[in-house]
């Protein structure tokens, strides 16, 4: 065997080497360019490891990961992950190239998960949600992601307060259609067998959620829309900023 080949043998081995050993801090830091994510307790090195995976101080759950040697062939770093929790249960297939960050999830997410968040918007709902192959792709040099897929949520009892009294009502299976057509990711959601869209939702550039929801969406909250608008129309609007 010549030289040059004892030298390549030695620059893998040495480059594997640092990837085996490199502390699991690195992929802490990775995560936490995630506004509002941390990753505490961390374990393990850059090739395996684990840690506390928390989301604006609330902790989400258990994320383990495991490094993808061989895909380094095809030009880039992947990695395979578990988020795990009583009420979360996901897979993650993530990679990065040269030009992008990739990533797929499927797995289920209870509802009680969402408790914190919801209870901002004096909202509380039952039910599981669910995703397969959710993909979502963000160039480096995108603002946003392209995201294609779809959210099913099983149906279950909702409350809500709308001025001074809370309204319960019981809500069917909605099934949400997720895609970036519009180079900005939006939601569109559908009660099962109905094509009727219920809720809209959309994220912009600019870093504003914009959620609206239509008239035979009022209809199955209870409080029915009394305009003359068609069953399809956007009748309510609400925005938040999210970055």
């Amino acid at each position: 065997m010549s030289r040059f080949w004892y030298v390549v043998i030695a620059l893998v081995t040495f480059v594997a080497l640092l990837v085996f050993l490199a502390p699991a801090s690195l992929v802490k830091n990775a995560i936490e360019r995630i506004p509002g994510v941390t990753l505490g307790d961390v374990r393990g090195t850059l090739w395996s490891g684990s840690g506390e995976l928390a989301l604006e101080g609330n902790p989400v759950g258990l994320l383990t990961y495991r490094f993808k040697p061989l895909d380094l062939l095809l030009a880039r770093a992947s990695y395979d992950a578990t988020l795990a929790s009583e009420t979360i249960d996901l897979t993650v297939s993530a990679s990065a190239t040269a030009s992008a960050a990739l990533a797929e999830l499927s797995g289920r997410v209870e509802s009680a998960a969402l408790y914190d968040l919801l209870q901002r918007y004096d909202l509380a709902i039952g039910g599981t949600f669910d995703t397969e192959r959710l993909s979502i792709v963000h160039g480096w040099t995108n603002r946003l992601p392209n995201v294609k897929g779809e959210l099913r949520w099983t149906g279950a009892p909702v409350s809500y307060r709308l001025g001074n009294v809370t309204h319960r009502v019981s809500l069917p299976p909605l099934t949400g259609f997720i895609d970036s057509a519009a180079g900005q990711p939006e939601m569109t959601a559908y009660e099962a067998n109905h094509d009727t869209p219920l809720l809209l939702a959309r994220i912009g550039a600019d870093g504003w959620v914009t959620i609206g929801i239509t008239k035979r969406f009022t209809q199955l909250l209870g409080q029915p829309w009394t305009g003359s608008d068609a069953d399809h129309a956007v009748v309510l609007e609400v925005q938040e900023q999210l970055f």
